[in-house]
C-alpha cells in the first residue's frame, strides 16, 4: 500500500542545501539524497531527533521520496507495531543521523565513498 500523504522533514536543512549545491553531480536530486542519509542511519543503527526548527524537505510527500517504497518495507518489518506516521518519523530520524554522516565525510574528503558505509 502506497504511502500516504506526510511532508518528509528535516532540521538540517542548511545540509541537504550546502551538499546539493557542492555535489550535485554525487547527488543529482534531494530524494536521492534523503534516501542515502536514511539508509546509512538504518545501517549503523543511529537516529537524531529533529531538534528546533523542521523544514519539509521541497515541501513532497513520503511517497514521493520512496517512490518504490523500499523504505516503507524495511521499515515496516523492522518496526511492526508503529503506525505509517511514526515511521515516516523515525525514518527521518536515521535520515538526520545519515545527512550529518555525509556532511562530514564531504567536509574532510571532498568526495563520499557510499560503499563503505552500507557494506
Amino acid at each position: 500500500m502506497p504511502w500516504s500523504t506526510h511532508n518528509v522533514n528535516t532540521a538540517s536543512k542548511d545540509l541537504y542545501d550546502q551538499i546539493l549545491e557542492k555535489r550535485e553531480d554525487l547527488f543529482p536530486q534531494q530524494t536521492i539524497l534523503f534516501q542515502i542519509a536514511a539508509s546509512i542511519g538504518l545501517k549503523r543503527g543511529e537516529k537524531k531527533k529533529l531538534n528546533g526548527k523542521t523544514y519539509p524537505l521541497v515541501k513532497t510527500t513520503a511517497e514521493a521520496f520512496d517512490r518504490n517504497e523500499v523504505l516503507k518495507n524495511i521499515m515496516n518489518e523492522k518496526y511492526p507495531e508503529k503506525t505509517e506516521k511514526e515511521i515516516l518519523t523515525i525514518l527521518e530520524e536515521y535520515a538526520e543521523s545519515g545527512i550529518q554522516v555525509i556532511y562530514t565525510e564531504l567536509s574532510k574528503t571532498g568526495t563520499f565513498d557510499i560503499e563503505q558505509y552500507l557494506e
